[in-house]
C-alpha cells in the first residue's frame, strides 16, 4: 500500500513548527491550514522540510535527532531507513530500547491506520496533551501545539505558576505546561494512537530496570552507551563536530570517552568560559596536555535579537513560555554536530542534600522539603506563602507517587530529578538545539539510572559512579585538574584518590576553519576594566560570566517592568516587595541573581499578549 499525502511545504527561514497530533471529531470547529486527516479523528500537522519522510508504508517525522542501530538520526529520511516499515507495535519498543538522545519519532502506518509517537525513554524529548473542546492536542514541541490549539479556536490561558516554579526551581515540572489544562506523558512511555483510542503504553525496557542487576553490569551498560554513541557521533558527517569542554566533571567524561575510542581528531573543543575564568584555565591545560584542537565556537548559538532584554523574551516565546534556554527560533539549520556533559546528573545524587527518604513519613512536611531546596522560608524570598504552600503540596505528592511506585526511599529524590526536572531543563534544551543543528549528549543512558540505583546515597552524593566510568577510560583524566576539588570526603572513603598531575606547558593549537559569520547586532565593545569588573563579579557570586555582564541592564528593564504593570495581578503568587527590592538593591548572591533574570523575563511575557 502506498501513502501519498501532499508534499510538505517550503520552509521560509528559521525554526520550522514540529509535527501536531490532534485525536477527535472537529466538527463545529475551525480547521487549522495543513491539517491532515489520516483517519477518522486522526489529524496531524506535519512538521515541514527535512524532518519529515514519505515511504511506501506511510509517513515518519523526527523531532530533534536520536542515536539508534549505531547512527545519528538526524531527519525523517534517516527514520525511514532504520524503520523500514515495520510492525509499528514492535517498531515502538525497539525505539524504546535503542533510541538515545532527546527526540521523538512519529510514525504514521498506513496499512493498519496506526499512529505510534515515540518520545526516548528518559522523556528527554517530552510530549505535552491539553484535552479540551473534545479533542486531545498533543506534540513535543510545545509552541506548534499552542499555534493548533490558537488555530481551532482552543487557546489555554498562560499559568504564571508555572513561571513562579521556574524563577525558583529553573524549570518547571511540578507544574507540567506553562499554559492551563496541559499534562506530560510520563517517561519510558510511548503513544498508541487509532481512530478508536488514544493510548499510553510503557516502552517494555522499562520493567528490565527493576530486575536484579550488579553494579558493574550496570556500569559496564553506561560505558558501552557513551563509546556507541561516540563513536555514532564521530562517524556522522557534519561541517563542524564540537566538544564543548568546561572545568567540571561531565564534560571530563565525554572527553575520556572520546580519548578512548580514539576519535579526538573528529572533534574540536569549545570553551565557554572567558579568559582568566577557571572554565577557561582548565580547558586550556586539558588542550595543551592532550593535544586537543581548540575551537573559538560554540557551533549552536542563539540569534542575537537586539537588546539582552528582547533576547529573552525571544527565547521564552520560541518555547511557549516553557524555557528561556535555547534557541530564538530565528536560527537557520545548520550542519553543526555539539557534544556536551547533558544527563551526568543522572550518575549522582542531586537532591539527597535535601530529599534524603529517611524515617516514617520523610516527604510529609512540605514546608521543610521547599525550604532546603529553594534555600529560603515564606516571605524570605520571590514566593509568596500561598504560592510556597501550593508548591510545596505539589512537591509532596508527587514525592509520594514516586514511592509510591515502588522506588527506593532514597532513590526517590534521584527518580524526581530524572522525571522531571532533567526533562524541562537538559532534555528541553537539547531537543530545541537539535531542530537547528545535533546537539547530542553522549551520557545518555538508561542503564546509569539502574546503576546509580545499584549505589547507596551516599555513594551516589560522592559520584562514585561518575569516577568509575571516568577511570574505566584510563588517560590519567581524574589527575588532572578540575575547577574545583571534586572529590569529596565520602568518596575518599570509598576510592583512594590517584596523586594529582599539573597540566603541562606549550601553546594551544587553535582550529583553522573559517569563523562562522556572528548574526544579529554585534554587541557594544567592553573595556578592559569594566570587563575586569565584570569577571571579578562573576567570580566572586560563582555565576556565569553573561549574568554579571547585563546584571545591571536587566535590574534596569525589571524596574521599568515593575512601574508599567499593575502589580495587583501578582499579588497571590509572588512577593511583590522581593521584587521590588531586586528591582533597585545593590546586594547580590547567586539567587538573588538568577531570580532577577527570570523574574524580569517572567513579566515581560506574561504581561505581552502577543507572546504565545
Amino acid at each position: 500500500m502506498t501513502f501519498t499525502p501532499k508534499d510538505a511545504a517550503p520552509l521560509d527561514g528559521g525554526i520550522a513548527p514540529g509535527t501536531v497530533v490532534v485525536v477527535g471529531a472537529l466538527d463545529g470547529l475551525p480547521r487549522p491550514a495543513d491539517l491532515m486527516t489520516l483517519s477518522n479523528g486522526l489529524h496531524v500537522r506535519w512538521s515541514r522540510g527535512a524532518q519529515t519522510a514519505t515511504g511506501a508504508e506511510g509517513r515518519v517525522s523526527l523531532d530533534g535527532v536520536a542515536i539508534a542501530d549505531g547512527r545519528l538520526l538526524r531527519s525523517g529520511e534517516d527514520l525511514q531507513q532504520v524503520w523500514g516499515g515495520r510492525d509499528p507495535v514492535t517498531f515502538a519498543h525497539w525505539w524504546g530500547r535503542h533510541a538515545r538522545q532527546a527526540s521523538c519519532a512519529y510514525v504514521w502506518h498506513a496499512p493498519t491506520q496506526r499512529l505510534v509517537v515515540l518520545p526516548d525513554a528518559l522523556g528527554g524529548a517530552t510530549v505535552f496533551v491539553h484535552e479540551v473542546g473534545g479533542v486531545q492536542v498533543l506534540s513535543s514541541d510545545y509552541a506548534a501545539l499552542i499555534e493548533v490549539l490558537d488555530d481551532l479556536g482552543l487557546r489555554p490561558g498562560k499559568d504564571l505558576m508555572y513561571q513562579v516554579e521556574r524563577t525558583v526551581f529553573g524549570s518547571g515540572g511540578l507544574y507540567e505546561t506553562s499554559h492551563e489544562g496541559g499534562r506530560r506523558v510520563p517517561t519510558f512511555t510511548h503513544l498508541d494512537i487509532t481512530s478508536a483510542e488514544l493510548r499510553e503504553v510503557r516502552y517494555d525496557v522499562a520493567p528490565v530496570l527493576d530486575e536484579p542487576r550488579s553494579y558493574y553490569e550496570g556500569l559496564a551498560s553506561v560505558r558501552a552507551d557513551v563509546l556507541d554513541s561516540i563513536a555514532a557521533i564521530a562517524a556522522a558527517p557534519a561541517e563542524e563536530r564540537i566538544a564543548h569542554l568546561t572545568g567540571g566533571f561531565d564534560s571530563r567524561m565525554v572527553l575520556g570517552a572520546i580519548l578512548e575510542a580514539g576519535v579526538q581528531d573528529r572533534f574540536e573543543f569549545f570553551c565557554s568560559g572567558p579568559p582568566e575564568s577557571r572554565d577557561r584555565e582548565v580547558a586550556d591545560g586539558l588542550a595543551r596536555t592532550l593535544g586537543l584542537v581548540r575551537s573559538p565556537s560554540a557551533g549552536l548559538v542563539p540569534h542575537r535579537l537586539g537588546s539582552f532584554a528582547d533576547q529573552q523574551l525571544a527565547l521564552l516565546g520560541y518555547t511557549a513560555g516553557m524555557s528561556n534556554v535555547g534557541p530564538t527560533g530565528t536560527e537557520d539549520p545548520l550542519d553543526v554536530v555539539a557534544a556536551g556533559g547533558g544527563y551526568g546528573e543522572l550518575f549522582r545524587s542531586f537532591y539527597t542534600h535535601a530529599i534524603p527518604g529517611q524515617g516514617p513519613s520523610p516527604w510529609a512536611d512540605g514546608h521543610a522539603l521547599m525550604t532546603a531546596m529553594v534555600g529560603s522560608a515564606p516571605d524570605q524570598g520571590i514566593l509568596s506563602p500561598h504560592a510556597f504552600d501550593l508548591l510545596a503540596g505539589r512537591l509532596t505528592d508527587l514525592l509520594t507517587g514516586i514511592h509510591d511506585s515502588g522506588v527506593p526511599a532514597d532513590f526517590v529524590g534521584d527518580v524526581y530529578y530524572s522525571d522531571v526536572r532533567n526533562r524541562y531543563h537538559m532534555g528541553a534544551t537539547s531537543l530545541s538545539w537539535s531542530r537547528v543543528g545535533a546537539r547530542v549528549n553522549p551520557l545518555y543512558s538508561v542503564s546509569a539510572l539502574q546503576a546509580a540505583c545499584e549505589l547507596p546515597g551516599l555513594a551516589r552524593r560522592a559520584n562514585v559512579l561518575g569516577y568509575d566510568l571516568l577511570e574505566s577510560f584510563g588517560h590519567d583524566l581524574s589527575r588532572y585538574p578540575f575547577d574545583k576539588d571534586r572529590s569529596s570526603i565520602e568518596y575518599r572513603r570509598q576510592r583512594r584518590p590517584r596523586r594529582g598531575l599539573p597540566f603541562a606547558d606549550g601553546q594551544i593549537t587553535w582550529s583553522t576553519k573559517p569563523a562562522r559569520p556572528a548574526s544579529g547586532p554585534t554587541p557594544a565593545p567592553m573595556s578592559a576594566e569594566r570587563r575586569e569588573t565584570v569577571l571579578r563579579r562573576a567570580k566572586a557570586l560563582d555565576i556565569i560570566y553573561w549574568q554579571s555582564v547585563n546584571l545591571e541592564s536587566t535590574q534596569t528593564v525589571l524596574r521599568r517592568v515593575l512601574e508599567q504593570t499593575d502589580l495587583s495581578t501578582y499579588t497571590d503568587v509572588v512577593n511583590v516587595s522581593y521584587l521590588q527590592d531586586l528591582a533597585r538593591t545593590g546586594t547580590w548572591n547567586r539567587t538573588r541573581v538568577r531570580h532577577l533574570y527570570s523574574a524580569s523575563a517572567m513579566l515581560m511575557w506574561f504581561g505581552d499578549e502577543s507572546q504565545p
